[in-house]
């Protein structure tokens, strides 16, 4: 195995409860991380004062408050190594995450991305972490890959940058940074990469654990605002401009990813006087999108939008109808189970 270096953007925005643990996870590795680049964006509690105690180890960038893509694309401009990993100042690193990576790349150094599984992790009620695996796609067990097939990726559950390690070189050559000052910023970063990738290696192994505890992450907050509507229609928008299809079914993998996550965010995260304009909008971003082909076995829901055309035609009321019933079903399977 020849010797890949790696890496490491670590934005934090007043983090300090959890950046130590986070740092020492990367300092953990079996396999040495070769950067660690952390972004300070503008914290106003002990961040700053915990990272002095690791300036030996680290490299610190300090900014304004810009937000996490912001900070991640401002850190991508300090990278001096061959692969570059995302992780957030809240997470962790399986000890033997970069061990796994380098031998997955070995001596094929034009790999673009590696793809990996994560997991949540969180305290149970004897305080001890329990951990759970939560992505099952398909993809993971195909291993590796190649030219046009990379747009299988985009079937992926979540487009997360932080399970995946990118070819610094890759990025650059491609111009490939995140959105900013939003909210889903991976997800525009991610379709770029995927549609333009020539080489994808696979692993099955959860290498990123993910704190699902932290009530204060993004993702799980601003749900009484209309930032989590506005910035999920923003990010269909950009990842419909920015897709570039190499096969006949990277159309449907786009719009199934977003139908699946319009109906998870109708139900959780879009207030109730959203809901509505919500649906419209997210319709008419996807109604741009080219649908070639419907792969042999679609997902019943995607197949019943695009058999009657109900995104094509704009049918909104239509489509909120069917998400309700979706959202229905789930929750009568949880109160099941």
């Amino acid at each position: 195995m020849s010797h890949t270096s790696f890496s490491i953007i670590i934005p934090v925005y007043n983090g300090g409860q959890f950046i130590k643990e986070c740092i020492d996870s990367v300092l953990a590795q079996s396999y040495p991380a070769s950067q660690i680049l952390v972004v300070d964006d503008g914290s106003t509690d002990d961040t700053p004062h915990i990272l002095h105690k690791y300036l030996d180890k680290i490299e610190v960038i300090s900014q304004d408050n810009s937000g996490q893509g912001a900070a991640r694309n401002k850190a991508l401009g300090y990278v001096k190594h061959d692969y570059v990993l995302f992780l957030d100042a809240d997470d962790k690193l399986q000890s033997s995450t970069l061990q796994s990576l380098a031998q997955s790349v070995g001596s094929d150094s034009d790999v673009d991305i590696v793809h990996f599984n994560w997991q949540y992790f969180a305290a149970g009620l004897d305080g001890r972490e329990e951990y759970t695996v939560k992505d099952f796609d398909d993809i993971l067990h195909v291993g590796k890959l190649t030219h046009e097939d990379c747009d299988k990726l985009l079937t992926i559950s979540n487009y997360f940058a932080i399970n995946n390690a990118f070819r610094a070189k890759f990025l650059r050559e491609k111009n490939i940074k995140f959105s900013e000052g939003v909210i889903y910023e991976d997800n525009m970063m991610m379709v770029k990469a995927i549609t333009r990738a020539n080489k994808i290696h696979i692993i099955n192994k959860p290498l990123y654990l993910y704190r699902r505890s932290n009530q204060q992450s993004s993702s799980r907050s601003g749900y009484t605002s209309d930032r989590h509507y506005r910035d999920s229609i923003k990010a269909i928008k950009d990842s419909i401009s920015v897709l570039n299809s190499r096969t006949s079914f990277t159309g449907y993998y786009l719009l199934d990813y977003y139908l699946q996550k319009i109906t998870v965010y109708y139900e959780k995260r879009i207030p109730k006087k959203y809901k509505n304009q919500f649906i419209k909008d997210a319709i008419d971003a996807l109604s741009k999108l080219q649908i070639d082909e419907l792969p042999a076995s679609p997902t019943k829901f995607v197949m019943a939008v695009t058999k009657f055309q109900l995104v094509t035609a704009k049918r909104y009321l239509l489509v909120r109808f069917l998400i309700i019933i979706k959202v229905t079903i789930s929750r009568l399977r949880k109160l099941q189970e």
